[in-house]
């Protein structure tokens, strides 16, 4: 299934959920509303592991499920609220959920990195990762693009300007990070076999 949120205009100008079946290509919608705190730049990851679609807007962290709908997400452990242009992904095979970057209402970009370990049941707490501050000015971006293999979080392009200057997306050079060790490396390593 592809789950695309706002995808399905409902009859009242609100945005629904939209499903669609890869396999036989047929599409169902759900038509309860969920209005975003604001609509550009939030991001969404599948999670295997809740079997849900996590969304970070500006304000909000949720979670959704078909049978269910929107739901709050856990938020303890984050020292800021989420941010606009973050990303979210999936990682360990969804047990975890890494949160990069993005920018705050002070609209500068940010190279924070939490990490909630979603099999802590009942304990579920996002952890910022230890970074020094040369290293967190060198990754620092927003409307970047997030995916995961294995431990590692891959970061590609986004944008390190603030947003008071113009959007413009320099070619950002690729950054590591290890859920496992809690550490951004220097290179990728590809998982064993």
């Amino acid at each position: 299934m592809m789950y695309i949120p706002f995808g399905f205009a409902n009859a009242d100008g609100t945005r629904g959920m939209l499903r669609v079946n890869l396999k036989t290509g047929d599409t169902t919608s759900d038509r309860r509303s969920f209005v975003p705190s604001y609509p550009a730049l939030y991001a969404t990851a599948w999670n295997p592991f809740r079997k849900s679609v996590i969304y970070v807007g500006l304000s909000d962290i949720l979670e959704y499920t078909w049978e269910q709908g929107w739901k709050p997400f856990f938020k303890e452990g984050l020292d800021m609220p989420p941010m606009w242009g973050a990303c979210i992904v999936s990682v360990s095979g969804g047990k975890k959920m890494a949160l990069f970057g993005g920018m705050g209402r002070d609209k500068k970009p940010t190279g924070d990195i939490y990490v909630l370990d979603l099999t802590k049941k009942g304990k579920e707490r996002w952890t910022k990762a230890s970074v020094d501050s040369k290293q967190r000015s060198q990754i620092a971006r927003h409307a970047a693009a997030c995916g995961s293999t294995g431990d590692q979080v891959i970061v590609s392009s986004g944008n390190a300007i603030p947003r008071q200057l113009g959007f413009e997306c320099p070619n950002q050079r690729a950054a590591v990070f290890n859920v496992e060790t809690m550490k951004w490396m220097d290179r990728y390593v590809a998982p064993e076999k």
